[in-house]
């Protein structure tokens, strides 16, 4: 039988961004920084990072780094910026690809590049071939060369060179 001070508890539900984790937990614990759950939530997994943050449900959230972006709630991790794109070094929590800045024109970057329009590089103009700058493992290519021998590329950026027509040179 119930004891007459236990018939007068009601039980209120958590708001959003927080949780009760135990039936006797009378106080609802705050989600930890940059998530949220839903109304009602029964667990710190239910917790989850807010686009621009990654990390694991219920723990802490970490902004995504310069060149990534986050457009979904939850655990995913971040995304690279496209190539031809880049942010600033001090760019965080980015929830769209929108927030990569488009490199000028004429000119291209690596997946992921963070520092600012120095990533972009010029493309390769028709004739020659090369690769850019990668701000992910930091290595540098050779840039443009010309096309080998017997070989042409008509156009300016990435392409390959191409094999020359029959009894062309």
């Amino acid at each position: 039988s119930l004891a007459p001070s236990d018939a007068a508890v009601t039980c209120t539900a958590c708001l959003a961004d927080s949780y009760k984790d135990t039936a006797t937990n009378t106080i609802c614990r705050a989600c930890p920084a940059a998530s949220a759950s839903p109304m009602a939530a029964a667990d710190a997994t239910e917790c989850r990072c807010n686009a621009g943050y990654t990390g694991d449900d219920g723990d802490v959230c970490d902004a995504c780094a310069a060149g990534t972006y986050k457009s979904a709630s939850g655990n995913t991790t971040c995304t690279r910026c496209p190539q031809g794109t880049y942010t600033e070094p001090d760019a965080e929590a980015l929830v769209t690809p929108a927030g990569c800045a488009a490199c000028p024109d004429g000119t291209t970057s690596a997946l992921g590049s963070f520092d600012g329009n120095a990533s972009c590089v010029g493309r390769c103009p028709a004739g020659t071939v090369g690769n850019v700058h990668d701000n992910i493992t930091g290595n540098v290519t050779s840039l443009c060369k010309p096309c080998p021998a017997d070989m042409y590329k008509p156009t300016v950026g990435e392409d390959e060179c191409q094999d020359c027509p029959l009894h062309a040179s």
